[in-house]
């Protein structure tokens, strides 16, 4: 599996947690530590898989999203 293709994955299952708890990308941005005029494009490059998630950054999108960190894995 090519590193890009694992990157959607997580991106797609981010996603998902995050339209079932309501937040936009925006504020998921904002929720763990984005500038609020970046929040959107890093949240959304994050989801499309465009963006390695770095695992900081990947710690605090699942406690955001309250989703277990090993539900984010395919």
């Amino acid at each position: 599996m090519k590193d890009n293709s694992i990157n959607k994955l997580i991106g797609e299952k981010i996603k998902k947690h995050r339209q079932s708890l309501e937040l936009s990308q925006k504020k998921l941005g904002m929720q763990i530590g984005i500038d609020p005029n970046q929040a959107q494009q890093y949240i959304s490059k994050y989801e499309r898989g465009i963006l390695k998630i770095p695992a900081e950054v990947l710690i605090k999108i699942s406690r955001a999203t309250r989703c277990p960190l090993r539900k984010l894995f395919p």
